[in-house]
């Protein structure tokens, strides 16, 4: 018969196996998975379709799988840009966060996107939420000096 503490001694064990064991799996997804900006503003773009207060689930999309899709889910959730709850495997955004929406108003347009990226790409620099960010409201300020409102 086991007593009471031998029980708790071995519930922590297992938990901090679980815990071990999901950290090394997590780890080992992480290092070989690369961010993909394009995926991360597709998402967005296919939750902001949603009617409101409807969830969108991680599914394959725009040739990407699931595992993908649900890292890049993991990566918006992480940079502010949207509200997503995670169980191994799969992901649900709740909702696109006000960062988010700003995010993707300044995405949104495919030159102005294509434009950034390449602006990043040519002078060497890495392309992140923050860089894409800056350059995106640098490319809209250029546009609204043109009309003369900036």
């Amino acid at each position: 018969m086991l007593r009471r503490w031998q029980v708790e001694k071995w519930d922590r064990i297992i938990v901090q196996q679980y815990s071990v064991f999901h950290l090394k799996c997590t780890l080992r997804y992480a290092v070989y998975m690369t961010r993909d900006m394009d995926l991360m503003r597709a998402i967005l773009i296919q939750v902001e379709k949603l009617p409101p207060l409807e969830r969108w689930a991680a599914k394959p999309l725009d040739g990407y799988g699931v595992k993908e899709v649900v890292a890049h889910v993991q990566l918006a959730h992480d940079a502010g840009l949207a509200e997503a709850k995670f169980v191994p495997g799969a992901a649900m955004i709740l909702r696109i966060t006000n960062d988010g929406y700003d995010f993707l108003e300044a995405s949104k347009q495919p030159t102005l996107w294509q434009q950034a990226k390449d602006q990043l790409v040519s002078q060497g620099l890495p392309i992140t939420v923050a860089t894409i960010r800056a350059v995106l409201q640098g490319l809209i300020q250029h546009q609204l000096a043109k009309l003369g409102i900036a």
